[in-house]
C-alpha cells in the first residue's frame, strides 16, 4: 500500500439501505486538491462521513479505505480522528464559546497531550494564516456561517 487515498468496493447507507455500493477510487496522490460531486441526495456526504468514522444513522461500511497504506475502517475512532479531519455542513449556532475557545477545545480534544504552547503558538499561526485574527474573540454564535465554517477549518 501506498501514501495517498484509494477506495476499494465501498458500500455505505442507511438502515440496511444501501446509498453507495460498490465505490472505487484509484490511488489519489497526496496533496492532490478532489471534488466530489453529485445530485442532492447521491451520497456525498454519506461517503465523507464514513470515511471520518462517523457512522451514526450511516451504519458500518464495507469494502476497504485506504489512507497513506492504512485501511481506516480497520481503525478504531481514537485512531482515526488523528488521521481524518472531518467539517460538517452546518455548525451548531448557539455556542457561546469564543472562536479561540472552540478551536483551542478542538485541538485539545484530539491532541491532548501536546504541550498548551505548542498549541496555543500553532493557533496563533494558523489564525495568521487564514486571516481569523479578527474573530478570535467574537462568540460563535456571532459569526455568520461562512466565519464559522472558516473557524472550523482552523
Amino acid at each position: 500500500m501506498s501514501a495517498g487515498l484509494s477506495l476499494n468496493g465501498v458500500s455505505v447507507g442507511y438502515g440496511g439501505q444501501a446509498v453507495l455500493s460498490g465505490l472505487d477510487l484509484p490511488a489519489v496522490a497526496p496533496g492532490s486538491v478532489v471534488a466530489l460531486l453529485g445530485a442532492n441526495g447521491a451520497g456525498k456526504s454519506t461517503l465523507l462521513k464514513a470515511m471520518a468514522g462517523l457512522g451514526g444513522a450511516t451504519g458500518r461500511p464495507s469494502g476497504q479505505i485506504v489512507l497513506n497504506g492504512q485501511d481506516l475502517l480497520g481503525m478504531t475512532l481514537e485512531q482515526r480522528v488523528h488521521a481524518v479531519g472531518y467539517l460538517p455542513q452546518a455548525l451548531p449556532l448557539g455556542s457561546s464559546l469564543v472562536a479561540y475557545e472552540a478551536v483551542l477545545s478542538a485541538v485539545r480534544a484530539v491532541r491532548p497531550d501536546t504541550p498548551r504552547d505548542h498549541v496555543e503558538a500553532s493557533i496563533e499561526r494558523v489564525f495568521d494564516t487564514l486571516g481569523l485574527r479578527p474573530l478570535a474573540l467574537r462568540r460563535l454564535r456571532e459569526l455568520s456561517g461562512g466565519q464559522r465554517q472558516m473557524i472550523g477549518v482552523a
